[in-house]
């Protein structure tokens, strides 16, 4: 496993900000759910699926 510094250099930025990345896309991912929570999409509900593309009978 790279160290923090090791990884930093391979990814091209300093170790503080490999250090930081994660924690901010944690924080941005739980503002999200959050959201999504808000609107109501917590009930367990299945989302919709789309609905499939029938052709007609003239093949469009």
């Amino acid at each position: 496993m790279l160290s923090a510094r090791e990884a930093a250099r391979v990814i091209g930025c300093s170790p503080a900000a490999y250090r930081v990345r994660p924690h901010r896309a944690r924080k941005r991912f739980r503002r999200a759910m959050a959201g999504e929570l808000a609107r109501g999409s917590h009930r367990g509900e299945p989302a919709q699926p789309s609905q499939p593309h029938v052709r007609n009978s003239s093949g469009e």
